[in-house]
């Protein structure tokens, strides 16, 4: 039986860590993952977040001689959500004149969070998410009691 030559990669926001291993044939990602170490270095590492060469797969995913197995980092946040936040930012705030100094000292808030937040992102940018829809319905009502008060 021959061996097989894989790299094992982790991309950290400043470095990426890259491990070669020599493994056998009909080897796993995951069997490339455990001999890596990168477990046990990096707790945070979900093993079932996996790729070669950029292409999602299981751990069970037999190797072939030079893969590259990916490990990825979870998002730190739901692209949808962010771009909704964005969007209900920038229509209110060029809407009302009133609320655009705090809306978009939220929405600098939330890019801040996205940016580096870390471990405090979950927390900030839920706060930013209820802020925001705190806010849209703050200019809502603003825009109701303008309306009935004329």
């Amino acid at each position: 039986m021959s061996e097989l030559s894989i790299e094992v990669v982790y991309a950290l926001p400043g470095r990426q860590v890259l491990r070669r291993v020599a493994l056998p044939e009909g080897s796993t990602v995951g069997d490339a993952i455990r001999a890596s170490g990168l477990l046990g270095e990096f707790l945070e590492i979900d093993p079932a977040r996996v790729g070669i060469y950029g292409k999602p797969v299981s751990p069970e995913t037999t190797l072939r001689d030079r893969d590259r197995v990916e490990l990825y980092r979870p998002l730190r946040a739901d692209p949808k959500e962010v771009r909704l936040a964005l969007r209900v930012v920038a229509r209110h705030a060029a809407a009302d004149p009133v609320l655009r100094e705090p809306l978009l000292r939220i929405a600098a808030i939330l890019l801040f969070a996205l940016r580096f937040g870390g471990f405090l992102f979950g927390f900030l940018g839920r706060l930013c998410l209820v802020l925001l829809a705190l806010a849209e319905r703050l200019f809502l009502l603003g825009r109701g009691l303008g309306r009935s008060g004329s």
